[in-house]
Formats: C-alpha cells, sequence, structure tokens
C-alpha cells in the first residue's frame, strides 16, 4: 500500500492550489466566463483543467431525472442545435453501481472537438454521482464493443476502466470504481426546471 507523510500531504496539496490559482488567473486573463461568477472547484486532472472550459465554453449540458436514471443532453451554445440526447446513467443501488446505459455523445463529428467526449464523460459521471450523493468506493459498470473500448474508454486516463469480461467477442463489460473529485457541475442545468 502506497503510504505519504503528512508532510509530503502538505506540499501535495500546496502544489494543487497553486495550479488551481494560476488556471484561474488564466481565465480572467483570457476574459473566459467561469460558472458561479468564478468560483469553480477544479478536478485534481490536468488534463481535465484544460480541456473542461473548452467543453463548457462550447456546449451547454442539461437532464432530465427520473427515479434513478438521469437523461443528459448537450447544444451547441452558437447554434442552440442539440448534438447529443444519448446519454444515459441510472443507478442501481442494490449492486452499488453507476450503470452507463447509453453513452454517445456526438461530438467527435463536431469541428475541432478532440477529447471532448472524454471531458464530457468524466463530467457526467461526476455530476450523476452528486445527484444521487454517491460516495467513493460506488462501481462504474458499461457493456460497449470491444473496439470502442479499446479506442476510447482505455484510453481515459482519468478513470481505471477494466474489461471484466467479453461475451460472445461483441460486448465487452468494463468497470471502475468511482473516486470523488471535487469538480463544480453546477452548470449542468435541470431541463425541466429551465423550461418550466
Amino acid at each position: 500500500m502506497f503510504r505519504i507523510s503528512c508532510f509530503e500531504f502538505q506540499i501535495y496539496k500546496k502544489q494543487i492550489n497553486q495550479e488551481n490559482l494560476l488556471f484561474q488567473e488564466f481565465f480572467y486573463e483570457n476574459d473566459v466566463a467561469l460558472p458561479n461568477g468564478g468560483g469553480i472547484t477544479l478536478p485534481l486532472s490536468k488534463f481535465m483543467q484544460e480541456k473542461l472550459p473548452v467543453l463548457l465554453r462550447r456546449y451547454e449540458i442539461s437532464y432530465c431525472k427520473e427515479a434513478d436514471c438521469i437523461e443528459y443532453f448537450i447544444t451547441d451554445k452558437s447554434t442552440h442545435e442539440q448534438i447529443s440526447y444519448a446519454l444515459v446513467l441510472s443507478l442501481n443501488r442494490f449492486s452499488k453501481q453507476i450503470n452507463v446505459g447509453r453513452f454517445c455523445p456526438e461530438l467527435y463529428k463536431q469541428p475541432n472537438s478532440k477529447y471532448l467526449s472524454a471531458v464530457c464523460f468524466y463530467l457526467l459521471i461526476n455530476h450523476f454521482a452528486k445527484i444521487y450523493h454517491l460516495s467513493e468506493g460506488y462501481g462504474i459498470y458499461l457493456e460497449t464493443k470491444p473496439a470502442t473500448y479499446k479506442k476510447f474508454f482505455s484510453m481515459l486516463k482519468d478513470f481505471n476502466l477494466q474489461v471484466k469480461r467479453i461475451i460472445l467477442c461483441k460486448t465487452a463489460e468494463v468497470c471502475d470504481v468511482y473516486h470523488q473529485d471535487n469538480i463544480d457541475t453546477s452548470m449542468i442545468k435541470d431541463r425541466l426546471k429551465v423550461e418550466g
């Protein structure tokens, strides 16, 4: 088991805080709007710190919640065109799992969208966990084609998604354990409240 001393942890925490301050300064210098009037809580990953603002600058994400299921929608901010509606996550309370029922954000079809699907996946998992007040240790579960796992899900560095088993060479069962990241997800709005 990997252990660090209190002193090492304080140094690590100080580095993260400094990176967050530099990141927020970058936003103010470049006149980028931050959610919550600049009080954004940033993810620990540098990759997400760089790419999350790009996604949020270009797209709006909303959701509809019904019982233990949430469907997400992505809309282009400039054209108001709905890009995606095939994003469904559900909670399996018995097995303590976040089930990714459908994840086709269609962002790869948009211009200059490299890595935005990865950012979207990260944001939705964290939003879902916050909505249902999930603690660390819940599982993340999805089924996908082995080729999709290899090209996309295995490349997500903010997760450790592993193939549990392959069914008839066509479907890969993929699992991970959810780890909390104190990221602000308040920019994802409830569709019913916005439209109502």
